[in-house]
This record gives structure tokens, sequence and C-alpha cells, in this order.
């Protein structure tokens, strides 16, 4: 399961590379802002500084190196069609009514905030590209990203927060849910 969520992701990676446009890699300074702003944005506080660690995607001086430039809409994209594919594949096979509330709230809920993410709060381009820069990031950054944040962040309390913040949006179905992720927290 783990090495086909790297395969994915590392071809969402290539996917959302245009063809031969490469531009300046970003100072880990310029890095530091940018993870800031998407730390504010995003509030997902456990998984950017391990992503920002661990994917070693800057460069410590300016107009030192050039990197493929990665299209963050289209990665995102990506990866959403991947995760999309996934839930329906575990939905299909534990089949319900309620399963089907759930993963239709849920595919709400997250369609929401991509488009809060992406459109409204990004809707000028996200911070590297306003800056003129991108993130070098390698496969091999990817893999050892995956394998090294998905085991520090506590996926029960991170759902159970998004869980929990969606219910009291007024999505009662799950109510239940919530309740299950909170049990399996650290």
């Amino acid at each position: 399961m783990v090495l086909k969520v790297k395969d994915e992701a590392v071809k969402a990676l290539h996917e959302s590379r245009p063809k031969s446009e490469k531009i300046r890699v970003c100072t880990c300074k310029e890095l530091d802002q940018c993870i800031d702003k998407a730390r504010k944005q995003a509030n997902q506080y456990q998984v950017i500084p391990c992503m920002k660690e661990n994917l070693d995607a800057c460069s410590e001086k300016k107009n030192s190196e050039k990197a493929p430039n990665i299209d963050l809409n289209t990665f995102l994209s990506k990866v959403e069609e991947d995760v999309d594919h996934r839930a329906q594949t575990i939905l299909r096979a534990i089949k319900s009514k309620d399963t089907d509330k759930l993963a239709t709230a849920t595919k709400s809920y997250f369609m929401c905030f991509k488009n809060c993410f992406m459109n409204v709060k990004n809707s000028d381009g996200f911070c590297h590209e306003q800056i003129g820069c991108t993130l070098d990031i390698t496969d091999k950054a990817v893999n050892k990203t995956i394998d090294v944040c998905g085991s520090k962040i506590d996926w029960a309390k991170e759902l159970g927060d998004v869980c929990s913040c969606a219910e009291k949006a007024g999505i009662s179905v799950l109510h239940d849910y919530c309740g299950m992720l909170d049990e399996f927290s650290d």
C-alpha cells in the first residue's frame, strides 16, 4: 500500500512538470517564508514542517541552480485523483447508505477546502510562484517524506480535527465517525 502511494506521488510529481521548463530553485529563506504562509492557510501544523524538513527542496544560495518547474495545481489535482480512486475502492468494498453519505460529505468538504486554498487564498499563484522560483523535489525526497512524515503524524487526530470541523459546519452524518477517529488518536 505505501509503495503504491509513493509510486503515485512520484508519478504526480513527474506529470506536474511542464516539459523542459527550468527556473531558479527557491532559497531556503524564501521557502521558509512560503512554509509560514502555507501553515497559516492550511492549518496543518504537523505535516508542513515535516515536509519542509524532509523534501530538501531549496538552495542555500540565490541563483545557484535551476530545476524543473512544478505546477502545484497539476500536482495537487493528480494527488486528489489518486486519493479519490483509493477512497472509492475502499467504499465499494464496504458499501452501505452511511458510507455513501460519508463519502459525499467528505468529498464536498475537501472540494471546499481545495477551492479555498487553491482558488481563493492563492488566486495570484502560490508563494514560490510569486517569488519566481521552484522547489527542487526529487523522487528520492518524495519517498523519504512519505516514509518519515507518514509515520510521525497522528493521522487519526488530524482527520478527527477535520471531521469535527465539518460536523460543526453542519455535516451531521459525520457524528459517529468523528467519535471513532478520536478513539484511535494517540
